[in-house]
């Protein structure tokens, strides 16, 4: 999770839910955190996907790195095409 996860859980429960030396799961049970396990699940789904989305595309940016693309001009128009991809991988 980044902050803006650990922002938007700390505005529903009411207090810092971000992990520090010292925050014990107990604490944050005590201060009533079991009352917003559904917003909790929630951002963390979303925080899993955004991640795997991110990792996926920085992937895909480094395996094209250097990959040359042709824009040719489409038969006798001012239209053009990316050609040159079934190289990348």
């Amino acid at each position: 999770m980044v902050d803006r996860h650990w922002d938007q859980v700390s505005a529903a429960v009411g207090f810092d839910i971000r992990p520090t030396e010292g925050f014990t799961l107990q604490a944050a049970v005590d201060k009533g955190l079991l009352a917003q396990c559904d917003l909790c699940e929630e951002v963390g789904e979303k925080a899993f996907k955004e991640h795997h989305i991110e990792t996926s595309l920085k992937k895909m940016q480094e395996q094209w790195e250097g990959q040359d693309f042709k824009l040719p001009q489409f038969k006798q128009t001012t239209t053009s095409y990316i050609s040159g991809f079934e190289d990348a991988v």
